[in-house]
């Protein structure tokens, strides 16, 4: 068994939803939540492949839905649903199987989320909508956009040289540079998001 900072970091991101969210309107950051501090402890119990890529698969999707939905874009979400779940079936079956890490589903993953943040946002900004992108809720749906960058340059090439690719005297792998920190500001941005939702409701 080995946690590392990260698990420690999900978990007690967990207990911070558990005490300070408001779950009646927050059921889908709560849902992430749970299904990223579950899945780390799973991890850190038995590194299963099959488990990583059914937690990136249904993480995806859960950040699509809130994605589409704080930008009430809703219409588009089930083609993008259907077409991601299309690819990721025929990735896993047909082309890097379930023995090796589905990079391409992860890249297009991180493309979908990406691109769409950014053309929801500019035509927020077209229509002058400044209170969503100056909200609290757009704190909440820029926080995996750094991760699934991050994550994406080390998956997407499946080049696996770059995992092993030493950049300090220490010998620290590339992975861990990007992973922790592009974590940290994950996470550190949920519980931005939690603890204003949470002092907002405190002051109404």
């Amino acid at each position: 068994m080995q946690f590392t900072i990260i698990s420690y970091i999900a978990i007690i991101t967990l207990f911070v939803a558990i005490i300070f969210l408001k779950k009646k309107n927050n059921g889908l950051l709560f849902s992430i939540i749970i299904l990223n501090a579950v899945t780390e402890t799973i991890l850190s119990i038995n590194n299963n492949l099959i488990c990583t890529m059914l937690y990136c698969y249904v993480h995806f999707i859960l950040w699509f839905c809130l994605l589409f939905k704080i930008f009430k874009e809703k219409r588009q979400l089930k083609y993008i649903i259907s077409f991601y779940s299309f690819f990721c079936l025929l990735n896993g079956l047909c082309w890097e199987g379930l023995k090796s890490f589905n990079n391409y589903s992860f890249a297009l993953g991180t493309f979908i989320y990406v691109v769409s943040f950014i053309i929801f946002s500019l035509k927020s900004l077209k229509q002058e909508n400044f209170q969503l992108l100056l909200s609290n809720n757009y704190i909440l749906l820029s926080s995996p956009v750094l991760f699934f960058l991050g994550m994406t340059f080390i998956f997407a090439f499946d080049i696996n040289e770059l995992y092993k690719e030493e950049i300090a005297e220490k010998g620290s792998f590339l992975y861990y540079w990007i992973n922790y920190p592009m974590n940290i500001v994950y996470y550190s941005l949920i519980n931005l998001y939690i603890y204003k939702e949470n002092k907002s409701h405190v002051h109404v």
